[in-house]
């Protein structure tokens, strides 16, 4: 497909720039888009043509990225705010004082942000069951004046982002 692009661009059939996509001898993919340009005389005849390639390996990688980060930020927006639906179903299922209901949902969701935060100082890269757990009891450590109302002991042992399925 790429040559009979090229041929169509040295005969100027088409304005489109023809794009290679290829693999080198490492087995590393590339792409390049081809610049074919006719370089005239005075009187104004086709001599000769003028061609240059540009490695767009770089970008082309830079915008699978994106759509991969794009993808994977709208499945977490997804997911949070089905949590946060749960969460406000929850709070008005268990109660009907307003009061109750609304510190539920705002203690909730106050934990659901420390569990945001937490992953996202660690890049999105998974987080510590230990560091997850600390972060998620730490409003209920001290009350009325009680603290090591919990023990956590043990290894933090790293969950994964994503889920591995045996």
């Amino acid at each position: 497909m790429a040559i009979r692009q090229i041929e169509q661009a040295f005969a100027k059939e088409s304005e489109d720039i023809p794009k290679i996509h290829s693999v080198r001898e490492n087995d590393s993919e590339f792409w390049a888009d081809v610049f074919v340009s006719q370089v005239k005389d005075d009187n104004g005849a086709m001599v000769q043509h003028f061609v240059s390639f540009a490695d767009t390996t770089l970008y082309r990688l830079a915008q699978r990225n994106a759509a991969m980060l794009i993808d994977e930020l709208n499945h977490r927006v997804k997911n949070t705010l089905v949590t946060v639906l749960s969460i406000v179903t929850q709070a008005i299922l268990n109660t009907s004082d307003l009061t109750t209901v609304k510190e539920a949902i705002e203690t909730r969701i106050a934990a659901l942000s420390r569990s945001h935060d937490l992953l996202s100082r660690e890049k999105w890269d998974g987080a510590g069951l230990s560091d997850l757990v600390r972060e998620e009891l730490a409003p209920f450590t001290v009350i009325e004046g009680h603290a090591d109302r919990f023990t956590i002991s043990g290894e933090n042992i790293r969950l994964s982002p994503k889920p591995r399925w045996l």
